[in-house]
């Protein structure tokens, strides 16, 4: 069917407002992205801020004022984001411990490697990023750590906590049946791992201070828990 100029112009008229549309459409959700992206920033910036004060002067020793001083914005931009400060540590909290159980299940969870390596190399990516966050590990070891169990505020982060052993255990006891390490209670060994890990980030930070000796660290958490237990110490040396 042939169009007359008058229908064909307002044809084209209303083509050009629905593309007109779909550009103002497409912009708006582009303007939103970005928005949303600076939402982020900000609030994983004042995340990071205040981990650092945390761990330098204490939780109860750090105010909002003080965050919002040192992350150079307003007291009402914090608010804009956080409720309040507790609200703004437990954010903090579920963001480390996610960010550090995820990358560590990644390790235990990858294919094609026995156990007992990945193992190994979870070790040593613990102690990277025990490295890599030591604030944020201060501030749990010191502050979190010995409330976790009793405090209902932390029972997410709890809840992360025993998802992680889990994982953990279930690898060990793949190692146990392979015969990569002893038959022992595995159990036993998942805690003395555990709580091995925990220890060596203070042993650390008396020993070390600043100056982290990293492979040092790595090789020291797998003699003092893999030595008596795996199976072959030969090819354990040659993974130290």
């Amino acid at each position: 069917m042939k169009l007359n100029s008058n229908t064909e112009l307002e044809f084209n008229i209303r083509m050009l407002v629905a593309k007109s549309k779909k550009e103002v459409f497409f912009m708006e959700i582009a303007i939103k992205s970005r928005k949303e992206q600076e939402d982020d920033n900000r609030r994983l910036y004042i995340l990071k801020t205040a981990e650092k004060l945390f761990a330098q002067n204490g939780f109860h020793e750090t105010s909002v004022s003080d965050i919002a001083r040192e992350s150079e914005f307003g007291i009402g931009t914090l608010y804009k984001y956080f409720k309040d400060k507790d609200t703004l540590f437990l954010e903090l909290l579920k963001f480390r411990t996610e960010q550090h159980y995820s990358i560590l299940e990644n390790i235990l969870n990858e294919e094609g490697k026995s156990p007992l390596t990945r193992i190994y190399t979870f070790v040593d990516k613990y102690i990277d990023y025990l490295s890599e966050n030591k604030a944020f590990f201060f501030l749990f070891y010191t502050y979190v750590h010995p409330r976790i169990s009793s405090d209902h505020t932390l029972q997410c982060v709890l809840e992360r906590r025993m998802k992680f052993i889990a994982v953990l255990g279930k690898v060990l006891e793949e190692a146990r049946k392979q015969e990569e390490i002893i038959d022992v209670d595995i159990d036993m060994l998942l805690f003395a791992l555990y709580g091995t890990m925990i220890s060596v980030f203070f042993l650390a930070l008396h020993k070390y201070a600043d100056k982290w000796n990293i492979e040092d660290m790595k090789a020291g958490l797998k003699t003092v828990i893999f030595n008596q237990v795996a199976s072959d110490p030969i090819a354990f040396a040659n993974n130290k």
